[in-house]
């Protein structure tokens, strides 16, 4: 619940790195089957995870590149 509440308050870098010790948690899981299903389960979130926060991190750079573009002295004649 932890790593779900950091995400949704706009820390999906502290989320993803909550993922490490829930994964930790998981190896506690007795039945083998169970414990495959849950790692499996939580790798895919870490990799939607990683996903995600590179999407926002590329929209973010081009952005920025964007901002710089269009305040330098060239553009700003034009």
């Amino acid at each position: 619940m932890n790593i779900v509440l950091l995400w949704a308050e706009g820390k999906p870098f502290d989320a993803w790195e909550q993922m490490a010790a829930y994964m930790h948690l998981l190896d506690g899981i007795a039945d083998v089957n169970a414990r495959e299903l849950a790692r499996k389960s939580a790798l895919e979130w870490k990799h939607q995870m990683e996903s995600r926060m590179l999407t926002r991190a590329w929209r973010t750079m081009y952005a920025m590149s964007q901002q710089v573009e269009q305040s330098s002295p060239v553009n700003a004649g034009s």
